[in-house]
C-alpha cells in the first residue's frame, strides 16, 4: 500500500508540475511579459518577436508533452483515469498559446489598418483642388498632408520588415490569417504590396 501510494503521488506530481497553467493570473502575467518583450530603434518601438517565438514554442512543447502522457495509467492494481486532467491541461496550454499568437495577429492587423487609414486620408487630401483665390484653407490642409507624409517617411519604411517577420512568425506557428483582409485584400497580399503603395504615395506627395 505504501509503495502504491508513493507511485500514485509520483503520478500526481507529473500533472502538478504544470499547475502554473491554471494558477497564474494570465492578465497580470501577459501585461508584464509585453512590457518586457519590446525592442527599440532610433525611430520607434517594436515587439520583440524572438521572445514571442520562444514563449509560443515553449507552450506548444508543454501541450505536446501533456498529450503524450499515458491514459489510463496502471499503478499496481489500480487503474487511474488521467484523461480528464490531461484534457484540462491541454485546454489550458492552448489558452496560453492563443494569448501570445492572438496578440501578434492583432498587432499585425492594427498596424496595417492604421497604415491603410493614413494612406486613404492623405491620398484624398493630396487630391484637393486649391483655387488661386480664396484657397488659403484648402492650401493649408494640403500642406498639412504633405507634412504628415514627410514626418512618417522614415518610420513607415522601417515598419515593413518587422511586420513581415511578424507574419512569418504567425505562419511558423500555424496561426490562420487567410480569412483576414485589409481594404478588401488578403493580409498577405496587402503586406506584400504595402511598400510599393507607400512609395507611390511619397512620389505623389512630392
Amino acid at each position: 500500500l505504501e509503495g502504491n501510494n508513493n507511485d500514485l503521488a509520483e503520478l500526481r506530481g507529473k500533472f502538478e508540475a504544470h499547475s502554473y497553467l491554471w494558477l497564474t493570473d494570465l492578465e497580470t502575467y501577459f501585461k508584464e511579459f509585453c512590457e518586457d518583450a519590446v525592442t527599440h530603434t532610433e525611430l520607434a518601438s517594436y515587439l520583440d518577436l524572438d521572445k514571442f517565438d520562444e514563449a509560443i514554442t515553449k507552450y506548444e512543447s508543454v501541450k505536446s508533452m501533456i498529450s503524450k502522457l499515458e491514459s489510463p495509467t496502471d499503478i499496481g492494481w489500480l487503474r487511474v483515469n488521467t484523461q480528464p486532467i490531461k484534457h484540462q491541461l491541454v485546454t489550458y496550454s492552448s489558452r496560453w498559446i492563443e494569448m501570445f499568437s492572438a496578440h501578434l495577429k492583432a498587432h499585425l492587423m492594427t498596424k496595417l489598418e492604421t497604415f491603410e487609414g493614413f494612406m486613404t486620408q492623405v491620398s484624398a487630401g493630396l487630391d484637393t483642388e486649391v483655387p488661386t483665390e480664396g484657397g488659403k484653407e484648402p492650401l493649408m490642409e494640403v500642406m498639412a498632408d504633405i507634412r504628415d507624409v514627410r514626418k512618417a517617411m522614415d518610420i513607415t519604411e522601417e515598419m515593413f520588415e518587422p511586420l513581415r517577420k511578424c507574419n512569418a512568425l504567425l505562419k511558423k506557428h500555424q496561426v490562420d490569417i487567410e480569412g483576414s483582409t485589409i481594404a478588401g485584400k488578403p493580409v498577405l497580399d496587402y503586406l506584400e504590396e504595402a511598400p510599393m503603395t507607400w512609395d507611390g504615395l511619397v512620389k505623389k506627395t512630392f
